[in-house]
C-alpha cells in the first residue's frame, strides 16, 4: 500500500472512479473470504469498512430471522396453549432479549466497521 493511483472509469454507473493499491495474496484471500460471508462484493465491502460504515454478516441476518420466527410460534403456542402459557411467555422473553442483544452488537459493529 505504498503507492496507490486513482484513475478514470467510463461506465454508466455512479462509480466512475477506481483505485488501484497493493496487497499481498494472502490479504486478498482474507478481504474476499470476509466479502462473502456479509454476501458483499469485494468492492463494496472494502468501501463500507473504509467509510465507516455498518458491515454485518448474512448469517447475522438469518439469524435474527430465524429467532424471530421461533418466537412468532412459541408467541401463537403461549395463546392457545393456557396450561402453559407462562413458560411460553419466558421462553418469549429470552428470545426478545436475544434479539435485542444481537441488534446492539451489530449497530456498534456497524458504527466501527471492524472487518
Amino acid at each position: 500500500m505504498t503507492r496507490s493511483r486513482a484513475s478514470l472509469v467510463l461506465s454508466d454507473n455512479r462509480k466512475a472512479l477506481s483505485f488501484l493499491f497493493r496487497m499481498s495474496h494472502q490479504e486478498r484471500c482474507e478481504i474476499e473470504r470476509k466479502a462473502q460471508t456479509c454476501g458483499l462484493s469485494f468492492s463494496e465491502y472494502l468501501r463500507r469498512c473504509a467509510l465507516g460504515r455498518p458491515v454485518s454478516s448474512r448469517v447475522d441476518a438469518q439469524a435474527l430471522g430465524e429467532l424471530r420466527r421461533q418466537g412468532g410460534l412459541i408467541k401463537h403456542l403461549a395463546s392457545t396453549d393456557l396450561q402453559h402459557a407462562y413458560e411460553y411467555r419466558e421462553t418469549l422473553n429470552l428470545i426478545q432479549e436475544t434479539i435485542r442483544q444481537l441488534q446492539r452488537v451489530a449497530q456498534n459493529a456497524g458504527k466501527t466497521a471492524s472487518p
